[in-house]
């Protein structure tokens, strides 16, 4: 479950999103591509905010989570890649009570 969202992997770089109140987010891609995702859920530890999500625009059956820390930047959201090992702990155990 040690994945970051598929645009961190392929740019590496911080990304901004538009989130909006139905718990979902809109992300555009290096190519200018809208990639929509939904929200799993969201949380916060040691002052670090955490999102975990899917990309909505696969199949249901094939859908992948990502999980990025975040950070609110004015009107937007943006996700930064998860790098330590105990902030994937805390991810993995979230996950284990959805």
């Amino acid at each position: 479950m040690r994945q970051t969202s598929h645009l961190e992997r392929k740019r590496g770089a911080v990304e901004t999103c538009l989130l909006d109140m139905y718990m979902n987010f809109s992300v555009i891609d290096s190519q200018g591509n809208k990639i929509h995702c939904d929200i799993i859920g969201m949380f916060v530890h040691d002052d670090k905010n955490f999102i975990i999500y899917t990309d909505s625009q696969q199949n249901d059956n094939e859908k992948e989570v990502y999980a990025s820390l975040y950070k609110i930047s004015g009107n937007d959201m943006v996700l930064i890649p998860i790098v330590e090992e105990s902030d994937w702990d805390l991810v993995d155990r979230y996950l284990e009570g959805v």
